[in-house]
């Protein structure tokens, strides 16, 4: 009964193949991120929804102290630019990091992979922009963090480091 583990991860070449309309549900954990061309998310999750749809997507805050993925603070608040590589270098010799062998044994090849993976790989957005965007091609949509924080980096995620959007198309 339902889907099995590969039916429920999509590429997104497979969610376009999809009828409008399909989906009553949608949730995502910590994919966001890794979406550059946010818009087209954005667009292509509302056609695929069957109005009286709820989506609950959940991914990281911009202003998180930690990175997830690479287990380092603050470094997705500063610029894609090499600046980040030399900020990220002292933490890894230090063995601030995910404690792996991701991106090899040595500094320099866990710091290289690192800034890679986090140059071409995430997308940090804040969360108004988030909402303006979903709102823009018609879903209805709540930051439920917002309801119990006013403060503008707890929007954000800061400190804890998840974020909990709730979409409904109408």
């Amino acid at each position: 009964m339902g889907y099995s583990p590969q039916e429920r991860l999509m590429t997104f070449e497979a969610l376009q193949k999809l009828p409008d309309g399909y989906f009553d549900f949608i949730f995502s954990e910590e994919v966001f991120e890794h979406i550059e061309e946010s818009e087209k998310m954005a667009h292509e999750l509302y056609r695929i929804a069957r109005s009286n749809s709820l989506h609950v997507h959940t991914y990281p805050g911009t202003f998180a102290i930690m990175e997830e993925h690479v287990h380092l603070p603050f470094v997705h608040w500063l610029p894609k630019h090499r600046v980040r590589k030399f900020y990220m270098a002292p933490f890894i010799a230090l063995g601030f990091h995910r404690g792996d062998d991701w991106g090899g044994k040595t500094v320099l090849g866990k710091t290289n992979t690192y800034y890679d993976y986090l140059d071409k790989k995430t997308y940090y957005r804040d969360i108004r922009d988030v909402l303006v965007l979903f709102e823009s091609v018609g879903f209805r949509a709540k930051e439920e963090l917002c309801q119990q924080y006013s403060n503008k980096l707890l929007r954000n995620g800061f400190p804890k480091h998840r974020m909990l959007l709730v979409l409904k198309k109408d």
